[in-house]
């Protein structure tokens, strides 16, 4: 998944799927603390992404990426 992740997104593409992939994981984990889901589709996608997520790197030579990134995530609360 790292590999396809690295060679098939753009580094818009990576940055906006990395930041989508964060805010699920954190927002499934919250909800999960309070309420039962009958998926366990959501389940393993929660755990799949939370070890892949580590192991995506975007380009940060850019510095508007970069810090395009980080505001996102932290208006996001990710």
């Amino acid at each position: 998944m790292v590999e396809r992740f690295n060679k098939d997104l753009d580094d818009e593409a990576k940055g906006e799927f990395k930041i989508h992939a964060k805010t699920f994981v954190r927002l499934y984990a919250q909800l999960a603390s309070i309420i039962s889901f009958a998926s366990g589709d959501l389940e393993k996608l929660y755990w799949f992404l939370k070890f892949l997520i580590p192991d995506l790197k975007v380009n940060t030579d850019d510095e508007g990426l970069d810090g395009t990134l980080q505001a996102l995530c932290h208006q996001r609360g990710v």
